[in-house]
């Protein structure tokens, strides 16, 4: 039996050749029922595309490269997770690397990437100037940023509010009762880490507090925990935070890990709410109070981004802002009689 062609798929699915392709190819509109019997035909008949014939007829790779920061962190294989099933639903794919918060790193996989003749890129950027990007502007390959961006450079982006929320859940804690409360953040170079934490700096303020520098952990690496550990054993009981906001996952997870090695009690000594929810809630037998992200909508909103650019590749640049909400756990301890809000 000789190779299934895609005439035998039209055949099968009673449709012409040109309607196979724009289904395979996810380039034109096509009926529901058509888009059935098609998929339908190709399932039943094991038909494969020739993806290097659909390359050179489209002048296409049907590639999009991804760059994260980390890939040992379930925030980032959510965001991937919803990206990748927007695109496939299309016909493209993806491959995947991680920058590990270097810069230089990053610029290196773009490189790559734009070798590889990918058609567009996605980026959760670590680059602090524009500069780089600036000179991209020249290969016309779209770039779109997600969760993180560069002040003053016009690129397409999804993000999240990130001042509004973190502010939000520092006031909690401080409605909560809580007036020595610590932050743990990230290199304030990156968007992310310095929007939220200047919404902890501006919470406290608004709330007549004045943070505490002994109680600030910036840490530019992935892994915190030593410096966390530090700064809770430098500092006597009476000095030590009543409360920590976390400003992503995996800091709030060395935060837990912190206390749990020191004899800590979460919540009763020390609360704790992060920007995110922890990977693996069940090994610290609490439920966060965290800022909830919709990590698959944020990846599904990055695809449709990535296919409106490729359709319209010199479309203006737009940025798309997806609001998040509170999740309320058992990590925070309230210190008036006075319950917040929730």
């Amino acid at each position: 039996m000789g190779k299934t062609t895609i005439k035998d798929v039209a055949r099968e699915a009673g449709v012409g050749i040109a309607t196979v392709s724009r289904v395979i190819n996810g380039n034109y509109p096509v009926s529901d029922a058509a888009r059935q019997r098609v998929q339908a035909a190709i399932a039943e008949l094991h038909y494969r595309p020739d993806g290097i014939a659909r390359s050179l007829k489209a002048q296409k790779t049907f590639l999009i490269g991804v760059v994260i920061a980390d890939l040992s962190n379930s925030f980032f294989m959510q965001l991937v997770k919803g990206i990748e099933k927007t695109l496939s639903s299309s016909g493209y794919s993806i491959i995947i690397a991680d920058h590990e918060e270097n810069p230089f790193k990053e610029q290196q996989i773009i490189e790559m990437f734009l070798e590889k003749k990918v058609d567009a890129i996605v980026t959760t950027t670590c680059q602090t100037e524009a500069s780089y990007f600036e000179q991209l502007r020249r290969t016309d390959v779209p770039i779109i940023f997600v969760d993180r961006l560069i002040d003053g450079l016009d690129m397409d982006t999804v993000t999240e509010d990130n001042e509004t929320s973190s502010y939000d859940l520092v006031s909690y804690l401080i409605d909560c009762g809580h007036r020595r409360i610590g932050v743990i953040t990230g290199d304030l170079h990156v968007h992310t880490s310095y929007s939220r934490y200047l919404s902890y700096v501006k919470a406290m303020r608004d709330h007549g507090l004045t943070p505490d520098p002994r109680l600030i952990v910036h840490e530019q690496r992935i892994e915190c925990y030593e410096d966390v550990r530090s700064m809770l054993c430098s500092l006597s009981p009476e000095e030590r935070p009543t409360a920590i906001f976390a400003t992503n996952n995996k800091r709030a997870e060395s935060v837990l890990r912190a206390c749990l090695d020191l004899g800590i009690a979460v919540p009763d000594t020390i609360s704790v709410v992060s920007y995110g929810n922890i990977s693996l809630p069940w090994l610290f037998s609490l439920k966060l109070t965290h800022v909830g992200q919709d990590l698959v909508r944020i990846g599904q909103e990055t695809g449709e981004m990535v296919l409106r650019k490729l359709i319209s590749p010199h479309a203006g640049h737009k940025e798309y802002t997806i609001n998040s909400s509170i999740i309320y756990g058992n990590s925070v301890k309230f210190l008036n009689s006075k319950l917040p809000k929730q």
